[in-house]
């Protein structure tokens, strides 16, 4: 299957699947410049699952560089209000949110971590409300990948340059099913699976989880009270969105498998 076919599925699944756009809604994309052609991708797929409207906010991490580098000191505290109201409407309004989060490694080397923090800090409280309606569900959104030179470069060091990206995009496919036939539907078993997966371990109501793989043996003590969430989530408007769903009770593998022995939970 070609690049561009694969590319085009990504794109569909992340749609129909990651953020689950429903005719009438308004979806804010922010994505880097630098996954433009799939982020165009996105756009098409949004609108042909009936999307209102779809605004795409493009994020250069070479200028968010420069703030840090040439901005005044007492400037890192500031964020402006008008984006975060922005966000607080979106989600008042029913929209949907796809972040396309894609950090460059090295983004801050050198750079006083006084500054990044502040500014994290900042935009957290001008944000508040708008995370309200995320931790409560009231908003559709999904977070993803895609491949960047600065990320592949890291990830495929061992690999000459020029094949780092095509890897890493290897690596993204496999990762999200994209090279099944229909990735769609392949995501929509996963997730029943997970969710039968995620009763069976309730019942249980395990004590400890045990993780193990090469290089990696790992016990988990389960506080009380303890309940298993799936990555499938149900919002307000009865849409069912799957971003990997991480709460404070929450203890899944990486590879989205949630074990059914009784003392141990395996990451194949």
């Amino acid at each position: 299957m070609s690049f561009e076919k694969m590319l085009e599925k990504y794109a569909e699944l992340v749609v129909k699947v990651g953020v689950n756009v429903q005719p009438g809604q308004v979806l804010l994309v922010q994505s880097p410049l630098e996954t433009a052609q799939f982020t165009r991708l996105v756009v098409g797929k949004a609108y042909e699952a009936g999307a209102k409207l779809v605004q795409v906010d493009w994020e250069d991490e070479t200028t968010t560089r420069i703030r840090y580098e040439k901005a005044p000191d007492d400037s890192f505290g500031y964020y402006p209000q008008w984006q975060a109201d922005t966000m607080e409407q979106l989600a008042a309004g029913g929209g949907a949110l796809l972040h396309i989060k894609v950090p460059d490694p090295e983004l801050f080397r050198g750079i006083d971590a006084a500054k990044v923090s502040t500014a994290v800090k900042a935009a957290s409280v001008a944000r508040e409300k708008f995370q309200t309606y995320v931790r409560n569900n009231k908003i559709s959104w999904s977070l993803i990948k895609a491949p960047t030179k600065a990320w592949a470069d890291k990830v495929f060091a061992d690999l000459p340059e020029e094949q780092r990206i095509d890897a890493m995009w290897d690596a993204v496919f496999r990762m999200n099913r994209v090279d099944t036939e229909d990735p769609v539907a392949a995501w929509r078993e996963h997730i029943a699976e997970l969710k039968n997966r995620q009763e069976f371990m309730n019942q249980k109501r395990y004590k400890s989880l045990r993780y193990r793989a090469p290089g990696t043996d790992l016990r988990v003590e389960m506080p009380e009270g303890t309940s298993g969430l799936g990555v499938a989530i149900i919002t307000r408007r009865a849409s069912i969105l799957s971003p990997i769903c991480r709460r404070r009770k929450f203890i899944r593998c990486r590879c989205g498998q949630a074990s059914t022995e009784p003392s141990a939970a395996r990451c194949l």
